[in-house]
């Protein structure tokens, strides 16, 4: 059971690579993934199987090359620490919680010139992998709106 097994719907996802992401998502690694829920040819996950490039996400350099993120939300204070520490580019997707640390981090100004552009999502963007539905965190539909992020690297703007 994977209470954090969720992602952008299909039409959503494509929305946001087409509009947020690199020209080409080879170079794309989709960080918090698992063999079942990979979007990308090119994924990390928390355990070892066919077709994982890494284990742990965090322990890989994000730098230069793109990251698709839809972390579990618990870990976004360490996913934008490692996002400053690697200058790395990404695709975030986050909730609207304006309450969070993380939240308020985001829209300080040490993040202005980080983020290049954004996309407003709305609830339904999200949703639970069918394999772990029942599991999921926020039941059976998501009930904060989402933003997609452009982050980039401070060297290169």
């Amino acid at each position: 059971e994977d209470r954090y097994d969720n992602g952008l719907t299909p039409c959503w996802r494509r929305r946001v690579l087409t509009e947020l992401g690199p020209s080409s998502l080879d170079d794309m690694v989709d960080r918090f993934a698992a063999p079942h829920n990979a979007v990308l040819p090119r994924y990390n996950a928390l355990f070892d199987a066919p077709g994982v490039e890494a284990v742990d996400a965090f322990a890989e350099t994000w730098s230069g090359g793109w990251s698709y993120l839809i972390p579990p939300f618990t870990k976004l204070d360490a996913v934008l620490d490692k996002l400053e520490r690697d200058n790395a580019a990404a695709v975030l997707v986050v909730p609207v919680w304006k309450s969070h640390g993380w939240w308020r981090r985001l829209a300080s100004g040490a993040w202005t010139d980080r983020i290049d552009a954004r996309r407003a999502l709305p609830p339904t963007a999200l949703s639970a992998h069918s394999e772990n539905a029942e599991a999921c965190f926020f039941g059976p539909a998501f009930a904060s709106p989402l933003e997609a992020l452009r982050v980039v690297p401070l060297l290169t703007r």
